[in-house]
């Protein structure tokens, strides 16, 4: 649920609580490393590129040096940049592939074995920290780490011979995370290149050769450049999760024997990952037998099928009344082979809450669903009191015990957007603390139509896109009063809400403008469908 702000991402398998393998799954950044290489087709060697290339990772199962000398570019790149804990790893021909800056953070071995003559290598290591440093438990996690990594380093070292050159640049107490002094570090880059100069310039061919080379270098790169659009042969799903083939590729919308373009290959890879149910989706077009095939992984959340969140929030006037809620909701996923979900919340403390709720596709496509929940609610309000009579409290302390339930079929328009038919009741009790008498059982129901629209990019932090919620109903409600007259109100109405949420955003910053409100032609005595704010 939405309300469920913090999201941990913690899993449940069966009796096991299970977390994710990266604290960041790496979906988008191997889309900017496919942009970056115009999607580049595999290759059978890394020879072939404009500019041979090598990838070092590491791997994680032996903790030593891995090569990647061909396949998927974007994929290697993204192997050897994948910082275990930070980004999930990735799987290579059955080798779990990480950083390999760690066993081999400056691959001098790995250039000299491809035949380079003269080798200029970049010594961009962090150094190891002073005593007054080492003052935490990350601190000196942090320094066995940079020792492990120099240690390699030095070996690498030890292979540059008189010919090569070493440039070391000076980069202090700079990070692999500080982004922000990122203009800095490429300044440092810059000056012990300019120190270098004599030993480069030594280097540089004439201005006849290096454009011999420079033309020579364009053209394998327009042999071997990525294309913006592909006639696709076959389409090949490595499908390891319990959503079946059909779901799969419904959600792709990629079919074989037409031109797709880079653009809708991402579309289809960022609609079944908004699924929620892959820690990672890949894919890349391979050159079989004169036919490209598109060959999608797509690998299931490995810490699921259940997953937690948790609530918590406080507020206070500062004068008399103050709110706090804590909850936790559980969703299991994918109960079915077309993705059906079952979620379960619970909160306590000022407001108590319980609800399960059973949502399910009702065609591989997910564009038609059913969704059927049962909650249980109690509440305090301080309801405005009308009465001008007796105005000897401002409100009405009201506290609201109900049961209630909803069914409805559902259209999702798109994957951003959906729109629902359905009828909600509820069944429950009515008091008015500081009204003696005033208390009722409640009962009431009716159909209702809903339109939701989010294109935020963040339901609490959002920096950009709108958020729409949009329900009307109509509702017959029936108050029985606990009094001498037992007395009933039997009233009907159209009830409505509305919720939208737009930030305006400028360069870091942020500012969200949130409108809510509702109401109901129902005239009751003391109102049943009362709005939340």
């Amino acid at each position: 649920s939405e309300k469920y702000q913090l999201r941990t991402d913690i899993g449940v398998n069966g009796d096991a609580v299970q977390f994710p393998d990266g604290f960041f799954q790496g979906q988008s950044m191997a889309s900017l490393l496919r942009h970056a290489t115009s999607n580049l087709p595999a290759q059978k060697s890394f020879d072939d590129l404009p500019i041979p290339y090598r990838a070092v990772a590491t791997d994680m199962e032996t903790v030593t040096p891995f090569v990647l000398e061909g396949g998927s570019l974007a994929k290697a790149m993204q192997a050897s940049m994948s910082i275990p804990g930070a980004l999930k790893p990735v799987e290579w021909e059955g080798h779990i592939l990480a950083d390999g800056g760690t066993v081999n953070n400056m691959p001098v071995d790995v250039a000299k074995g491809m035949g380079a003559d003269v080798v200029i290598a970049v010594d961009i290591g962090a150094r190891l920290r002073t005593r007054e440093s080492l003052k935490s438990g990350l601190a000196m996690i942090d320094q066995l780490t940079t020792y492990m990594t120099q240690v390699g380093t030095d070996k690498q070292r030890a292979l540059l011979g008189p010919q090569d050159i070493l440039l070391t640049p000076e980069f202090g107490n700079m990070g692999i995370a500080d982004f922000s002094l990122m203009p800095e570090g490429i300044k440092q880059g810059e000056a012990v290149a300019n120190r270098a100069a004599t030993q480069l310039d030594a280097l540089s061919l004439s201005p006849r050769e290096y454009a011999v080379y420079r033309n020579q270098k364009l053209s394998r790169r327009a042999e071997r450049s990525g294309q913006p659009a592909y006639y696709i042969d076959k389409v090949e799903i490595l499908n390891e999760s319990r959503l079946s083939d059909e779901t799969v590729r419904a959600m792709l919308k990629v079919k074989p024997d037409k031109i797709q373009t880079n653009e809708s290959l991402e579309a289809g890879i960022r609609r079944l990952y908004a699924l929620e149910s892959f820690d990672r989706i890949t894919y890349e077009v391979e050159e079989r037998d004169g036919e490209n095939v598109l060959v999608v992984d797509a690998s299931e959340k490995n810490w699921g099928p259940g997953y937690l969140n948790f609530q918590f929030g406080f507020s206070d006037d500062f004068e008399s009344s103050s709110n706090y809620n804590v909850g936790m909701s559980y969703t299991l996923t994918n109960l079915n082979e077309w993705g059906a979900e079952w979620l379960t919340e619970a909160s306590l403390g000022t407001a108590k809450h319980l609800k399960t709720d059973f949502y399910s596709p009702l065609e591989p496509s997910q564009t038609f669903y059913g969704e059927a929940s049962f909650a249980y609610d109690k509440t305090l309000r301080s309801l405005f009191n009308p009465d001008p009579e007796d105005q000897s409290f401002n409100y009405l302390d009201t506290e609201y015990s109900f049961f209630s339930t909803d069914l409805a079929l559902g259209w999702n328009l798109q994957p951003w957007s959906r729109l629902s038919l359905g009828v909600d009741g509820k069944m429950g009790s009515i008091d008015v603390r500081n009204l003696n008498g005033v208390n009722s059982d409640a009962i009431s129901w009716g159909p209702y139509v809903r339109f939701e629209h989010d294109t935020l990019d963040s339901r609490y932090f959002p920096y950009e896109g709108v958020f729409w919620d949009i329900k009307g109903g109509y509702s017959h409600v029936r108050l029985d009063y606990h009094n001498d007259n037992e007395e009933n109100e039997r009233n009907e109405g159209v009830n409505y809400h509305l919720s939208m949420i737009k930030p305006w955003s400028w360069d870091r910053h942020s500012l969200n403008l949130i409108l809510e409100g509702g109401g109901s032609t129902s005239q009751e005595e003391v109102p049943l469908l009362v709005q939340d704010l």
